[in-house]
């Protein structure tokens, strides 16, 4: 039987490194980011329904316009909570597939990576949540470095998500990803030995 492990953390707090950490382990990943950019390709009814929703500015040759389409959702709550109500059904479809495939195959461990995984009601489909911490100072200066930011857009940009500490109490296991690359690995390789 398959054990669904739920993968979320906060903007900046290093998921994407523990869920790689998982990969190197040989646990598939299941990439809710990923699945939302395969899902706004152009010509796929995720995409053309986004287009009708925000207009034809979001349209991109290859793909939905992911900056433009942020700076609309982003600017206006409710046109975030549009764009959300109008993914959901398709990412949910797309997660629930994968699952599906893997359980049929009888893999033991896989991974479910999204970092809405609280927010959107995705953690039922799990059997254990893990939490990816770090220290809000390291947070901040991880997302100015990555996205290019102000140090104020980063905090406004953490405002925007269920925060760490709610998060926290909601998953089952804590992974603090302050320290090395080393040090998180650990923690990943001794959650892994007591789940098989």
């Amino acid at each position: 039987m398959t054990k669904l492990i739920g993968l979320t953390g906060s903007i900046g707090t290093g998921k994407s490194t523990v869920s790689k950490q998982f990969k190197a382990c040989g646990v598939p990943i299941i990439d809710a980011d990923r699945i939302v950019h395969q899902l706004q390709r152009h010509g796929t009814d995720c995409y053309l329904a986004i287009v009708d929703a925000f207009g034809p500015t979001v349209a991109g040759e290859d793909a939905i316009d992911r900056k433009r389409l942020g700076q609309i959702v982003f600017a206006d709550h409710a046109k975030l909570m549009q764009l959300n109500r109008l993914l959901d059904p398709y990412i949910r479809h797309a997660i629930l597939k994968r699952i599906n495939e893997l359980s049929a195959q009888q893999t033991p461990l896989v991974v479910l990576d999204a970092p809405l995984l609280f927010e959107a009601g995705y953690a039922s489909y799990t059997d254990l949540v893990v939490m990816v911490t770090c220290d809000s100072v390291e947070q901040v200066a991880r997302i100015t470095a990555r996205d290019h930011v102000s140090t104020a857009r980063a905090v406004q940009l953490i405002g925007k998500q269920w925060s760490q500490s709610i998060k926290q109490q909601l998953a089952n296991v804590t992974i603090n990803n302050s320290g090395s690359i080393g040090q998180t690995k650990q923690q990943v390789i001794k959650l892994l030995d007591n789940l098989r």
